[in-house]
């Protein structure tokens, strides 16, 4: 007798395609603007000056990625993510705070190296940053959260914003309110840094007297 061969059907997926975000660059930068500052609340942000992203158990952002790469020889990426959500509490400048929750948000980062860490805050023309910000846009936050004395400091913005960039850290002299005051005037300019509109005449002499 012969036989029939059986033929099973082929189980239509039930997954769901994932849509892509129809959110603007300047509605991300806005979300994560919000997400830093419900982090500074938490405690879980400490904002300061001289430091990138530095977590008080797992370590800086940079020595991470060292270490799990020399510990995995088959490792040649880190998913910045994995550190992010292993964050407790960090200390973290402008610029390290704006990585933190972006990818806390969007993800999408990955590191090969402690240089590329580096990177991230240091070259940020390759900068993963520069997904939502324009370069000039992190240059000033950066300058205004560190003063004369960052990587980003006056000195590496545009004339016209040094002034402004100076009396910002003159006149918000604790670290913790200075990144709240630049974060709300991020949400409050629907994703662009204005940092004039925190100024006033008198902050402004002061600091165009000091440079």
């Amino acid at each position: 007798m012969a036989t029939t061969k059986k033929t099973t059907k082929t189980k239509k997926s039930t997954a769901v395609a994932k849509k892509p975000s129809t959110k603007t660059p300047a509605q991300m930068r806005v979300i994560i603007a919000k997400d830093v500052l419900a982090q500074i609340a938490s405690r879980r942000y400490r904002p300061a000056e001289g430091s990138w992203v530095g977590d008080s158990n797992i370590g800086d952002l940079e020595y991470y990625v060292e270490g799990r790469l020399a510990e995995d020889e088959k490792l040649c990426k880190v998913d910045a993510s994995e550190y992010v959500n292993k964050v407790k509490k960090c200390s973290v400048c402008a610029l390290g705070a704006i990585f933190m929750s972006q990818v806390s948000n969007f993800g999408g980062v990955t590191l090969t190296d402690s240089r590329s860490a580096y990177s991230v805050f240091e070259d940020l023309d390759r900068s993963p940053l520069k997904k939502y910000f324009s370069v000039s846009q992190l240059e000033l936050i950066e300058a205004c959260f560190e003063g004369i004395d960052g990587v980003y400091s006056t000195d590496m913005v545009k004339s016209s914003d040094r002034v402004s960039a100076q009396a910002y850290y003159i006149c918000h002299k604790n670290a913790t309110k200075r990144m709240t005051a630049i974060m709300n005037n991020i949400i409050r300019n629907k994703g662009t840094f204005v940092p004039s509109q925190d100024l006033t005449k008198e902050m402004i002499i002061e600091a165009a007297n000091l440079i």
